[in-house]
């Protein structure tokens, strides 16, 4: 890359994995876009086509199942098909409150250690 040029966000995350939180709020743009680079290995950055950094992972969180937001044309079909069959659903934890003190319990101990402080 020139002194002038920008690494793309695929670019920067080479070898890494991409989280894109709220994913219901990707524009159809960018869902094509990640389509196209992840699909058929072509990204365009600028006016050049490129192939995408090997070994990139992209992980989409959103609030709502795959099948509503295609219904609802939120996310194209093309997108909807790339994640189809690698989704899982993870239960809201008022569903599994037997987590809740562990949890708390795990976080205070962290948190107390990172700041210096005791909790009791």
């Amino acid at each position: 890359y020139t002194a002038g040029q920008q690494l793309g966000i695929l670019e920067q995350v080479q070898n890494g994995t991409l989280v894109l939180f709220q994913a219901e709020n990707l524009s159809r743009e960018l869902q094509k876009k990640l389509c196209d680079a992840f699909s058929q290995g072509i990204f365009t950055a600028g006016d050049d086509d490129s192939h995408p950094p090997e070994g990139v992972r992209l992980i989409l969180v959103t609030g709502r199942e795959l099948d509503r937001l295609e219904k609802k044309s939120i996310f194209i079909p093309e997108f909807v098909r790339l994640f189809k069959n690698n989704t899982f659903t993870l239960p809201p934890l008022r569903e599994h409150k037997q987590d809740i003190l562990p949890l708390a319990e795990f976080y205070l101990k962290r948190y107390s250690g990172e700041l210096n402080k005791k909790v009791t």
